[in-house]
């Protein structure tokens, strides 16, 4: 079995042992869509793609990076969960139940030399906080 290979049964596994940790997640993704001529802006498309992920509060460690708040939120998904999800951008509206959040920062999980991400982590906050 190759490492990817390794990889990827890893983290099935690890998303099917979480339980509790495991929320159902809204990322509403906007693509730039057509020019309109009489307006002079660009319509948006905006698709949500609802998928389970690993929600959790930063850890110590993430803590000690000062952009980053103990009012954050950490998402964890498996990419082959939203197959048509491009990758995810910061500033992109995030829904966990009735709350709302947005993308402040991204990260790919994975083996860089190897292709796609196996794991996705978003850092995730409420807009209402980026004021504070």
């Amino acid at each position: 079995m190759s490492l990817r290979a390794t990889l990827e049964s890893g983290v099935a596994t690890a998303f099917n042992l979480v339980g509790d940790l495991k929320r159902t997640i809204t990322i509403r993704e906007q693509t730039a869509g057509s020019y309109n001529e009489v307006t002079g802006g660009v319509v948006r498309t905006t698709t949500d793609h609802t998928l389970e992920a690993a929600v959790i509060s930063p850890t110590a460690k993430e803590l000690q990076d000062p952009a980053v708040r103990a009012t954050d939120l950490i998402a964890y998904y498996d990419p082959n969960d939203a197959p048509t999800l491009a990758e995810p951008q910061v500033n992109t509206s995030v829904l966990i139940g009735a709350d709302e959040y947005t993308v402040f920062r991204a990260r790919a999980i994975g083996p860089t030399d190897q292709g796609a991400a196996l794991l996705w982590k978003l850092t995730l906050r409420r807009p209402s906080a980026e004021a504070a």
